[in-house]
């Protein structure tokens, strides 16, 4: 009976924090992939402009550019990251929660109420 209790109100909420994490983290190295190809481009667009400045108005409207992309991606994550912290700090107080329930209601099936009275003799 206690495992089941345990299941539904601690192991249950911890496997799905655990699944979305997953997630974040592949989230996470879409980031780092993105700033590596962005300082790529970044470093290929500076070497243009040094190399052919004639262009200098095209590089720098792609360097622009790239740089808002950049930007918006790394908001992106920013926001994912917060939410992440937010829905762990939930996870965490409901599986506490549900801990503290499980062994209320281990203890009132088992013993006829919580332990340290006002159970059944």
């Amino acid at each position: 009976v206690l495992g089941q209790v345990l299941s539904r109100n601690v192991f249950q909420p911890v496997r799905r924090e655990v699944e979305g994490r997953k997630d974040f983290e592949r989230r996470l190295a879409d980031r780092k992939k993105v700033r590596l190809d962005y300082e790529a481009f970044r470093r290929k667009q500076v070497g243009l402009l040094q190399s052919d400045p004639t262009n200098k108005s095209v590089y720098e409207g792609n360097l622009e550019a790239a740089a808002k992309t950049f930007a918006r991606h790394s908001e992106g994550v920013a926001r994912d990251v917060a939410a992440v912290n937010a829905e762990r700090q939930q996870m965490l107080s409901v599986a506490f929660a549900g801990l503290v329930l499980s062994q209320l209601e281990f203890f009132s099936s088992s013993a006829g109420g919580p332990p340290g009275g006002g159970g059944q003799p």
